[in-house]
């Protein structure tokens, strides 16, 4: 071999291993790249997700994410700094606690919700039977007023006198159950120990508003 061979020879040879590398650098860019998508991708899913079903897949998808790079760590180590590939794992599961956490409160939130509504309905109905026996009682009160009055007290007019009284002692102590009844629940409700002041405060409120008022002009 001449020396002008030998020169295109080393020549080849020194653009090949150049191209080499070059290839080598365009890959190791690319998978930095990919996997700076995937986590800009995971980390839009984990804003949106608003169940815990949701979560829980966006967590298994960050585990495949760090199953499938974890050969390349050494080289994420150098492309993500200041951050490392360790720490971009780690910021895409903390991302996912704190929308869990935010799931978790508006889910109680909602609870709360409609907790209140059903003690609003309850409360509700009581009200309306209590009324609903605080007329009844009062037009048996007026009979008996009407029917002791009379001059003649013959045995029918006493009979009947009995009766509606018997029947006024049944409504009223219908009526002082369902009384004690409601308040026995909602003790029972404001001794629960997962119980919050916001939410005692405002059951006191709706109590207030809406029982013992209507207690009160029975």
């Amino acid at each position: 071999m001449n020396r002008k061979s030998l020169n295109i020879f080393i020549f080849l040879f020194i653009s090949i291993l150049l191209s080499i590398n070059v290839f080598a650098q365009l890959s190791d860019y690319e998978i930095a790249e990919n996997f700076k998508k995937a986590c800009l991708e995971i980390t839009s899913e984990i804003n949106s997700c608003d169940t815990n079903e949701k979560l829980e897949y966006v967590t298994k998808k960050i585990a495949a994410l760090q199953e499938d790079y974890k050969v390349h760590e050494k080289l994420l180590d150098n492309t993500l700094y200041p951050e490392n590939f360790v720490s971009a794992i780690k910021t895409l599961n903390n991302k996912c606690s704190v929308v869990l956490e935010k799931v978790s409160l508006q889910k109680n939130l909602n609870k709360t919700l409609k907790e209140k509504q059903t003690l609003f309905v309850e409360l509700e109905e009581v009200n309306n039977r209590v009324e609903s026996l605080s007329v009844e009682n009062g037009d048996l009160s007026g009979k008996i007023k009407a029917l002791r009055s009379r001059s003649k007290k013959d045995k029918e007019d006493i009979k009947k006198i009995k009766n509606l009284l018997a029947k006024l002692k049944e409504n009223i102590k219908n009526k002082d159950n369902l009384v004690a009844s409601m308040i026995n629940n909602l003790f029972n409700d404001f001794r629960k120990p997962d119980l919050s002041d916001e939410k005692k405060e405002s059951m006191v409120k709706m109590i207030d508003m809406n029982f013992f008022k209507t207690i009160q002009n029975s």
